[in-house]
């Protein structure tokens, strides 16, 4: 009977262990998700208060700014776009719903997509952005839209936290690997606060922002990053990040160079990681 009854102790203090680390978890994806509510208010109220003044402005007739006015609401109607979009993206890709084509693609082609689009809202904003690129790149493999989304959102993140220095490098390298294999290293660098060493494991989870950026009241959705590690494990790639606190990080994108023109599908990250 005493083998029987602390066995029934034993059972039922572990079921209440388990029950307080589940009610714990809980907790913390709770308040993750509220932070996550509070970060996208603030992020749709800001652009939204901005075409707001200017729709008014254009309403009260100051025509002499029509065009200023018109440029606020354009670029703040793509700001509005794009965070829809991110979530949007985010939810299909946890729920299975986002393919990828995976095939071989020119990253010159999409370094032109942003110096068309992503890289003069930058230098509007006062950054000086470098590019350093080789004369001659080869063909990486992915997905070409994928690797332009990720790309865009380290250069959002890195404009992000920059701080005072105003500075984004962006270098593109081919690097050699074993067994005769090359990689194409993208980098995405900042001269920014950088990410504290407690933070670096957890920046790539969703929702996730340091103590030290909610302190600086620096906002986001918390999703920009997990994007990007969602989308490189889907298309068979790698994320890498280097930091040091106070001096600025570098996000770099590793894809496969191939000398094939097959494509593949593959449909999101978990199916990714269970083919490796």
């Amino acid at each position: 009977n005493l083998i029987v009854g602390g066995a029934v102790l034993l059972l039922l203090a572990t079921s209440m262990f388990l029950l307080v680390i589940a009610t714990q978890r809980v907790r913390a994806v709770a308040a993750l998700q509220m932070d996550f509510v509070a970060s996208i208010s603030h992020e749709l109220r800001t652009p939204l208060a901005a075409m707001l003044s200017a729709g008014q402005n254009i309403a009260d007739g100051y025509a002499p700014d029509l065009r200023r006015y018109g440029s606020i609401v354009t670029n703040q109607s793509r700001q509005l776009m794009d965070l829809v979009d991110q979530i949007l993206l985010f939810a299909a890709m946890k729920d299975g719903k986002k393919e990828y084509v995976i095939e071989p693609f020119d990253v010159e082609g999409i370094l032109k997509t942003l110096q068309k689009t992503t890289l003069p809202l930058l230098e509007q904003q006062g950054f000086t952005v470098e590019v350093e690129v080789p004369k001659e790149l080869p063909a990486a493999l992915g997905d070409n839209k994928g690797v332009l989304r990720c790309m865009r959102n380290l250069l959002e993140n890195a404009a992000k936290y920059s701080g005072d220095q105003r500075w984004i490098g962006i270098r593109v390298e081919v690097h050699e690997l074993a067994k005769r294999e090359r990689e194409l290293a993208i980098s995405i660098a900042d001269h920014g606060i950088g990410v504290d060493p407690d933070d670096l494991e957890h920046i790539f989870d969703p929702f996730y922002r340091g103590a030290r950026v909610v302190a600086a009241q620096i906002h986001g959705s918390g999703l920009g990053l997990a994007v990007v590690r969602q989308i490189m494990n889907a298309i068979g790639g790698k994320l890498s990040v280097k930091s040091e606190q106070g001096k600025g990080s570098v996000f770099t994108l590793h894809l496969r160079v191939t000398g094939k023109a097959q494509s593949t599908t593959r449909q999101n990250a978990a199916e990714a990681i269970a083919s490796t």
